[in-house]
């Protein structure tokens, strides 16, 4: 969608004229049923269905046509045969990205494990949550947005369950209540806090214990990974990564147990194509980022050798984060009571991912059990294969 057409529509849902492409669409006067009623109209014109959020997501008039001019692309891919390409994985780039060395008081240094979805950084994560001198909250979903107020509008709107990961971090940190943790996040979400200053809340909470992150739709959003190095003093970045077709098989065998969607047996090729480009994107943004960051600031860890080579990996992670190594990182499955597993209710978990509760213990074999199934045949486009050998895997 071209920027005028889009101004077009703007002006025709809010019965103004004269829209310009650096307006503000509330500004303009427009709220979130008008944000549906454009939604509604551009699917009306151009056949692209998207959910209203992104008008929050996106503040200018022209950003907002930007961002649908590249989800028709990535509908096409959807819709069609057409292989993966560098043109779908970086239609959701949004414009004039930069890393401004000059932001003055940022946050003190924190780490961040970047991956997709299903490459196991929940496993990481509470292995992590071991150490006494980590702090290793569930998924947080705060990266992408610019203030805690847009967070919650957002995130309300499509599922609740992602705000959790603050108000369990709120709980761990100020050893409070959950109904005193959602009260804090409440009060600050009021506030409009900025996202940049709820870390620096969280860190000062924390005490001297260093803040790990890891919420995998992260690197899916390469916004969300130069917001880090804008906020963070020279943060560090452990990149989780698991064979493409392993992580394929894991996201539909997740779909089938947790959410019903299809049977393994019939999957359709719009799911398989769907779920090679939640694996390639994430990973194809963490290697253009990667360029941009120094060498010694990142560490790569193979999903693979974390199951097959546990204590190797993890004195090489500790080394990498600067503490010493200890025992309880290889027993996540142990104390649990301090690794917040537990979500803010009695009867709930933490968010992520569900399936860790099924075990209980680290199985090896996991690494490789996708080789026996269908999916090993499974054809990938060339870019997968291209970022995939990147970090060591072949067809």
């Amino acid at each position: 969608m071209n920027l005028q057409l889009y101004i077009s529509i703007v002006e025709k849902i809010l019965g103004v004229e004269g829209v310009q492409p650096t307006d503000n669409l509330f500004s303009l006067g427009g709220d979130s049923l008008s944000a549906v009623s454009i939604c509604n109209e551009v699917y009306e014109t151009c056949g692209v269905s998207v959910d209203f959020r992104f008008i929050f997501r996106f503040s200018t008039v022209e950003s907002q046509a930007l961002y649908l001019k590249n989800l028709y692309v990535t509908t096409n891919y959807m819709n069609s045969s057409q292989a993966l390409s560098t043109e779908v994985l970086k239609s959701g780039w949004p414009p004039n990205l930069s890393l401004d060395g000059e932001v003055k008081n940022k946050n003190r240094t924190a780490a961040f494990v970047l991956s997709s979805p299903r490459s196991g950084s929940t496993l990481l994560r509470v292995m992590l949550a071991g150490h006494t001198k980590l702090f290793v909250p569930p998924e947080l979903h705060l990266l992408p947005y610019q203030n805690l107020a847009t967070r919650k509008q957002i995130l309300q709107a499509a599922n609740g369950i992602y705000l959790e990961g603050t108000i369990r971090a709120v709980m761990e940190a100020q050893k409070c209540t959950v109904d005193d943790a959602i009260c804090i996040m409440d009060n600050l979400e009021l506030q409009e806090l900025p996202t940049k200053k709820f870390y620096q809340l969280l860190q000062k909470w924390i005490g001297e214990r260093v803040l790990v992150e890891k919420t995998p739709g992260n690197a899916s959003r390469i916004e969300a990974l130069y917001n880090i190095e804008n906020w963070f003093d020279e943060p560090l970045y452990v990149i989780l990564v698991r064979h493409p077709l392993a992580t394929i098989n894991s996201m539909l065998q997740y779909d089938k147990e947790f959410f019903h969607h299809f049977d393994l047996g019939v999957t359709s090729e719009k799911n398989l194509r769907y779920n090679e480009l939640t694996w390639a994107l994430p990973y194809y943004n963490i290697l253009q980022f990667m360029e941009k960051i120094p060498r010694d600031r990142y560490f790569i860890v193979r999903f693979e050798d974390l199951l097959q080579k546990q204590q190797h990996v993890m004195e090489n992670i500790c080394q990498f984060l600067k503490i010493d190594f200890c025992e309880e990182v290889l027993q996540p499955y142990q104390n649990k009571q301090h690794k917040m597993l537990d979500g803010i209710k009695q009867i709930e978990f933490a968010v992520g991912d569900h399936k860790f509760h099924q075990y209980r213990s680290i199985h090896p074999e996991v690494a490789t059990a996708w080789k026996a199934s269908s999916i090993a045949d499974l054809p990938l486009s060339d870019i997968s294969w291209e970022i995939a050998r990147k970090f060591g895997y072949t067809k």
